[in-house]
């Protein structure tokens, strides 16, 4: 997560892998007002050991920005039951349930307050994405949404990943139906 950013001019962030290799980057904008946050996908690294962060502003920019490493939240959905979801900047989630072939599945989303677009993936049990769909949020008491999947293709364990774009921490709730 990178939060806060007031380093005047385009800012560049490298993630590099431990091999020294680039794994990703994020170029931000900042200008004046509002300070610039923004998240990057860090999920499936590739190989284990020590990652660099590298942040390079533009040509004697002054200002500060705050880094911060998240890990998903993650736990299991129950048909029927309510998960509430406060995720922090740059963190994303990834609930699981159990499914059977040929079975529909809705997922209701309900007080979204993620600034922004936040994206909903499915994922079958083989780890390949089945479907996915977005909710924004501009403002207000939160958006409401209900997504009808695709019926499941085979029976075991699908993946629901949540991944806000916004780079802002928020919250919303998921029911999967």
């Amino acid at each position: 997560a990178i939060a806060g950013s007031t380093l005047a001019g385009q800012t560049y962030v490298y993630v590099y892998k431990p091999d020294g290799s680039q794994l990703t980057s994020a170029n931000l904008y900042y200008s004046s007002g509002a300070a610039v946050s923004k998240a990057l996908a860090l999920s499936n690294l590739p190989v284990s050991g020590t990652y660099t962060v590298r942040v390079t502003p533009s040509s004697g920019a002054t200002g500060s920005l705050t880094l911060g490493l998240q890990t998903d939240l993650s736990g299991s959905l129950t048909a029927g039951t309510p998960v509430s979801l406060s995720l922090a900047s740059g963190q994303n989630a990834t609930y699981t349930f159990t499914g059977t072939a040929g079975q529909k599945v809705q997922v209701g989303v309900s007080a979204d307050v993620l600034p922004g677009y936040t994206y909903f993936y499915m994922y079958k049990p083989d780890g390949t994405q089945m479907d996915y769909f977005s909710v924004n949020y501009s403002s207000g008491a939160g958006t409401n949404q209900t997504y009808t999947f695709s019926a499941l293709p085979v029976a075991g364990g699908y993946t629901l990943r949540v991944a806000p774009t916004g780079g802002i921490a928020g919250s919303t709730t998921i029911q999967l139906n």
